[in-house]
């Protein structure tokens, strides 16, 4: 269900990412994010991309990424991103997402998983806090410098 990707699935993960930034009303930057794609898929110790596949077939992708924070004893992971398309929701993949995350930390020796979303998008919310996941209560701020 879950693949690492490579760098042959570079196109794939920016076809899904295209999607899903369309879906949360994000801009896709091209250049951008295809950099940093091809960043992550060859520098493992950033992080991982892997892809869901239901019989064969693309359902969607999870993005983590290796964090640090005192707050949280050190190392932690970040689910950058969880995209499932919309013909394989409702049928457990983004709880059975958040397993196979649990069970990456695990295996890594980390113990917090963090991630953020979109206000608006409350089927995620609810997925996530049906996990065990709580709302942090704070406001992220971003500030771009280029």
């Amino acid at each position: 269900m879950f693949k690492l990707a490579d760098s042959s699935d570079q196109a794939l993960v920016l076809q899904l990412m295209q999607e899903f930034y369309q879906v949360e009303q994000l801009d896709f930057q091209d250049d951008i994010i295809a950099a940093a794609v091809d960043q992550l898929l060859h520098n493992p110790h950033l992080g991982h991309i892997y892809l869901l596949q239901v019989a064969g077939e693309s359902a969607g992708y999870l993005v983590v990424t290796h964090c640090f924070s005192l707050e949280f004893g050190g190392q932690f992971l970040l689910l950058d991103e969880l995209y499932i398309r919309e013909s394989y929701q409702g049928q457990g993949l983004g709880k059975a997402s958040l397993e196979f995350l649990e069970s990456v930390a695990h295996a890594e020796g980390i113990n917090v998983i963090r991630m953020e979303v979109n206000q608006h998008n409350t089927r995620a919310k609810a997925v996530y806090c049906k996990s065990g996941y709580q709302d942090g209560d704070r406001t992220l701020f971003s500030k771009w410098l280029t």
